[in-house]
Formats: structure tokens, C-alpha cells, sequence
């Protein structure tokens, strides 16, 4: 079987979406014959667990690695393991900040006849891969250098989802007139503890009958469920805690609403058409989510830090009293992506990757 490296990192600051979206690609090249492992920083077991769970191998490397060293383990794993393709998601502030280093780091990793894929969200340098993945909503509008060497495949169109998402992507989404289903995902980091102050919220709302689930993602701590079931004390309705090993996408088809932070789980709110309401927690995901709100597929607050409970409180009140504007969200969000991002970067691979 051909294989594929997967450079990718989560951590409590980062969040979990990068590996997970990169685990999505995994499954649709798996589906190609080509088996995926991953090389990981060692920041935290949750990580490993996560990759594990998916059904892939993850190589380990010390989490204070500097580039030189996270170069070496990764380019020895690349021809230990005969990887005729790599693919980085390392698109976060501290790896990118060096330009230069950052350059030099995949100039490498593409030596030996190896296929690049970079995935990223920043636009901050010229990435010298053979493809460059920005998924984001008005990534198509931004300036890349455009490299006549390098595809850009740019937005939503080529969002990467998880097979569960891709599933439930072509499910018809009913919009329940009284909404009693609230899911609250605010990303795998939750560093502020904005979910504490989320509960806080949906406690004072006083409806009897509301069902919470809770994900509190790499925050799963018991300090932290203590602190969650203490916003919680004297709930009327019920409410049950999950883990990243539940099936994400069932979780959105139960939700009536979804309140999350502003990283990538508004697009699987988007794609499994369930309305929510977006609390960002990281200032550069204010803009973006501001964006998603216009097109009518969210509900955009504001920094969750900037806001108080009650505040809350009031934004998802009217929210799940007005169904009309949940179908809408819904009906918009479908549009918006649909699940066939990772069929169409695959297809741009050559076939001598693949076959």
C-alpha cells in the first residue's frame, strides 16, 4: 500500500481542528488505497487518542522541538516509510512566524520526488508545495503570489470534512418549531472557559425542558466538569457531557441550535444545516465569523470575553424562539458547503501518487 505523512499538531492553545480535518483527508485517501500515519507533537494525550481512535498511526515527536529537529524526525519517518506524499497543516502563528525557516522546512520535505500538499488558513508566505489548500469562506479572493508552479485550490469548495460529515451532508434537515435541543461546542480549547460562562447563560433562560449537550473538548478535566455542572446548579432541563469520541455530526442532526466558538466547526454547523450561534474566543476569528453571519448561516455575537452571561442569554432566547431564522440559517448553510471538498483535492493529486 502507497503511504502518506500527515504533519499536523492540536493542543489545548491550538484546538483540535487541524488534525481533524486532516484526519478526513486520511479517510478519503484511504478510500484510494493509500494508507495515512501521522507525526504529531506530544502536547497532549488527547491528540494521540483522537488519531488512534480514527484508525491511524501517529509518531510522536517532543513538543519543544525546534524546527531543525521537527525537520529531521519528520523527513526520516518520510523515507522510513516510503511516503510518496506529504501533506503539512501547520497553520498556526508560532510555526509560521519564521518565513524562512518555514520555507526551508518544506523545500525539504518535498525532496525525493515527494508530492507536497500544505494546507492553510494565514496567507502569510509563499509556500513552495505542489499544492496549497486554503478552505476557508473568501480564501478565494486572497492574494497567494500565485505561483504558476504551485495549484491553489481556494474556499469552501474544498473544505475538508470527516466521512461522518460527508454523510450527513446529503440528509434532509428538519427545523423544529419549539427548540429544546442545544449543543455546545466551543472548539477543543477553551483556554478563557467561555463554555462556563455559555452554561451560566442557557441556565438563566429557565426553560424547563432544555436538553444541553456539552463538549468541552480538550477542557474534559473533572476541575472542569465540576466548574460546568456548578454554572449549571438548579437547571431545570437535563443536560449530558460528550466526548470527542461521540459521532460530531449525529450530535449537530439533534441540535436545534449550536453554540460554538469561531474555528472550523462552523462549517460542519454549516454543512449538516444546523443553525447556531457563534461565540468567537481568538480575536482573528472575529472577521471570519462576522463574514459567515452576513451570508446568513450563523448568528455572529461577538469575542466571548467582551460579553456577559446574560448577554448570552438574550442572543439565544430570540434565537430558538424564532424558527423562521433557524430554517433560513439552515437552508443557507447547506449552500454555503457541500461535503465534497476532499473528493475534489484528491482529484487534483496525478495519478502516479495515487495509482
Amino acid at each position: 500500500m502507497k503511504k502518506a505523512l500527515i504533519r499536523a499538531d492540536g493542543s489545548l492553545q491550538l484546538g483540535l481542528g487541524h488534525v481533524m480535518r486532516c484526519i478526513g483527508l486520511a479517510q478519503g485517501l484511504a478510500a484510494k488505497g493509500i494508507g495515512s500515519f501521522f507525526v504529531t507533537r506530544n502536547s497532549s494525550p488527547v491528540i494521540k487518542g483522537l488519531i488512534d481512535r480514527h484508525g491511524f498511526s501517529v509518531e510522536l515527536m517532543p513538543d519543544d522541538s525546534g524546527f531543525e529537529r521537527d525537520l529531521e524526525v519528520t523527513s526520516e519517518l518520510a523515507k522510513q516509510r516510503d511516503a510518496r506524499l506529504v501533506v503539512t497543516d501547520l497553520s498556526a502563528d508560532g510555526f509560521l512566524r519564521s518565513a524562512g525557516n518555514c520555507k526551508t522546512y518544506l523545500k525539504k520535505l518535498k525532496e525525493d520526488a515527494r508530492f507536497l500538499i500544505s494546507i492553510d488558513d494565514l496567507n502569510v508566505m509563499d509556500f513552495p508545495s505542489d499544492i496549497v489548500v486554503n478552505p476557508n469562506y473568501g480564501a478565494e479572493q486572497l492574494d497567494y503570489g500565485r505561483n504558476s508552479h504551485v495549484r491553489y485550490l481556494l474556499g469552501p469548495a474544498y473544505f475538508i470534512f470527516r466521512r461522518e460529515f460527508i454523510d450527513a451532508s446529503g440528509m434532509e434537515r428538519t427545523i423544529s418549531a419549539e427548540a429544546k435541543h442545544v449543543l455546545v461546542t466551543l472548539g477543543g480549547s477553551d483556554s478563557s472557559d467561555l463554555t462556563f460562562k455559555v452554561l451560566k447563560a442557557l441556565n438563566m433562560l429557565g426553560i424547563q425542558d432544555l436538553e444541553i449537550r456539552i463538549l468541552p473538548g480538550a477542557n474534559g478535566s473533572s476541575r472542569h466538569l465540576e466548574m460546568y455542572e456548578q454554572a449549571l446548579r438548579g437547571f431545570r432541563g437535563s443536560f449530558e457531557f460528550c466526548s470527542v469520541e461521540h459521532n460530531m455530526a449525529e450530535l449537530m442532526l439533534w441540535a436545534d441550535l449550536a453554540i460554538t466558538g469561531g474555528g472550523l466547526t462552523k462549517y460542519e454547523t454549516a454543512v449538516t444545516g444546523t443553525p447556531s450561534v457563534i461565540i468567537t474566543r481568538i480575536k482573528h476569528q472575529k472577521d471570519l465569523s462576522g463574514l459567515f453571519a452576513r451570508e446568513g448561516s450563523t448568528v455572529f455575537v461577538d469575542e466571548g470575553d467582551h460579553m456577559s452571561a446574560e448577554e448570552i442569554a438574550n442572543v439565544v432566547s430570540k434565537t430558538l424562539r424564532d424558527r423562521e431564522l433557524r430554517s433560513d440559517m439552515s437552508i443557507r448553510g447547506k449552500k454555503l458547503v457541500d461535503g465534497r471538498g476532499v473528493a475534489r483535492i484528491i482529484s487534483e493529486i496525478p495519478r502516479e501518487i495515487l495509482d
